[in-house]
């Protein structure tokens, strides 16, 4: 019969120990992972065989969820809003398609580093995993699926090398004075009132109120954001908003970006640098997170660490102040 075997390998320029497990041994499948010391991959390895040993191979079976098993719980029971459903689903599913048979108290810190730092991922998108791979595994621990929560061991990543892009006052007006409905209204609401163009994009005329704006796309929870004397200034009404792949194009058609395959590499409104240019001159201008946070839907932190870039309050106050007579 096969054995348990670790041996040391290099992996993203360090030794690690992997730890494999012959098919015959697991369900018909072999099982490979890496550890980061020898100690805790033969850990593992005796864990496993000592499991057969008192209950022998077929109780394999029963012994615990797969990633999948775990999965199908996690989401018959936990609620989430539309706009972090899909996301979450997507995030879950490539998790799946390398983990889903591996049983779920088996998987390691390792895995998770090794998941979310390929290379072909931007440091955002390696952010947005941990989180929601996080979210998971907090869930499973709180119900006793697992015990040991490999996401509380794992060193998260960082996203420093991520831009906050910002729009200065001066190219915001330069926006403002193009004669388009559709991207007036874009302007207004993402960079005076702070909403995210999947609210926007779903947003009716009824929910533009005389003093605040009705925000409820696609969640459960709606929240009311207090319309500034900014938005007021240039906000005119809601025209008809085209469907998502052709609202970017239009955007990016009346605002003269050059496309070069999926990126834009000239002109144009920079990624949610809107949404950004919101929460830095808010929170420039007010100094208090919990207030830019409530108009943002996030929570005060979330605000301070991925969306408000340092701003003086002089460029704060020339944003609020565009369009606006102040005589």
């Amino acid at each position: 019969m096969s054995k348990i075997k670790v041996r040391s390998v290099e992996h993203a320029g360090e030794i690690r120990f992997q730890l494999d497990i012959p098919a015959e041994l697991n369900r018909g499948k072999r099982w490979r992972r890496l550890f980061s010391t020898e100690a805790e991959a033969l850990q593992h390895g005796d864990e496993h065989m000592g499991f057969i040993k008192e209950h022998g191979q077929s109780a394999l079976e029963s012994a615990g969820f797969t990633f999948n098993d775990a999965l199908k719980r996690f989401r018959s029971l936990k609620e989430m809003s539309g706009r972090h459903e899909s996301t979450a689903d997507a995030v879950y599913n490539k998790f799946s398609k390398v983990y889903g048979t591996a049983r779920i108290k088996t998987i390691s810190p390792m895995d998770l580093q090794a998941f979310w730092t390929r290379k072909e991922w931007a440091p955002t998108t390696r952010v947005k995993v941990f989180r929601y791979l996080r979210l998971l595994f907090n869930w499973l621990e709180r119900y006793d699926i697992i015990d040991r929560n490999p996401a509380r061991r794992v060193e998260p990543p960082k996203d420093d090398e991520a831009p906050k892009n910002i729009l200065i006052p001066q190219r915001m007006q330069e926006f403002l004075a193009i004669n388009d409905d559709i991207l007036r209204a874009f302007l207004c609401l993402g960079g005076f009132a702070g909403l995210r163009t999947c609210e926007i994009l779903t947003l009716q005329e009824q929910d533009i109120e005389e003093t605040e704006i009705r925000v409820s796309a696609n969640t459960k929870d709606e929240r009311w954001v207090t319309r500034l004397p900014v938005f007021d200034a240039h906000w005119r009404s809601l025209p008809k908003l085209p469907a998502t792949t052709d609202f970017y194009k239009h955007i990016r058609m009346v605002t003269g970006a050059t496309v070069k395959g999926r990126r834009i590499i000239g002109g144009g409104i920079p990624a949610n640098s809107l949404r950004h240019s919101f929460g830095s001159y808010h929170l420039g201008m007010w100094e208090d997170a919990g207030k830019t946070a409530f108009q943002m839907g996030n929570s005060a932190g979330i605000v301070e660490q991925y969306y408000a870039r340092r701003v003086r309050k002089k460029q704060a106050e020339a944003w609020w102040a565009i369009g606006i007579d102040l005589r």
